[in-house]
């Protein structure tokens, strides 16, 4: 059963991260990440990273660097059940996942060193 609000890990760019309640809709994380959502799955934390889809095309400022990827704008982390529906972050996830944030934040004065290059991927099966 879809939970109604749901508790959330938000982290906007140069800011410190926060845990709030938000209503689980599509409206609701469209809002947050001003845009429509792209949802990234983090499988060693058991949630999802839920960004901007075209942020990097509209300049969003970068928010997380990973060895191979920035990811820009406001981020949202939620939790996920066993068939893909969003549910609250437990307390646990949202501890592993702040510290995640610690190692890989983009801080205000590396603005300018980080390279965000948008990017399409075209498999063929």
């Amino acid at each position: 059963m879809k939970q109604e609000m749901i508790r959330v890990l938000v982290k906007k760019p140069f800011e410190k991260p926060y845990i709030t309640e938000v209503r689980n809709t599509l409206v609701s994380f469209q809002s947050l990440v001003e845009g429509r959502i792209e949802v990234l799955p983090l499988y060693p934390y058991h949630c999802c990273l839920i960004c901007n889809e075209e942020g990097k095309l509209e300049g969003l400022a970068p928010n997380l660097k990973f060895p191979h990827d920035v990811i820009v704008g406001t981020v949202v982390f939620v939790g996920e059940d066993e068939a893909g529906n969003f549910i609250s972050l437990t307390e646990e996830q949202c501890l592993s996942l702040l510290c995640l944030m610690v190692e890989h934040e983009v801080k205000e004065e590396e603005r300018d060193e980080i390279e965000v290059v948008p990017f399409l991927e075209f498999r063929v099966e």
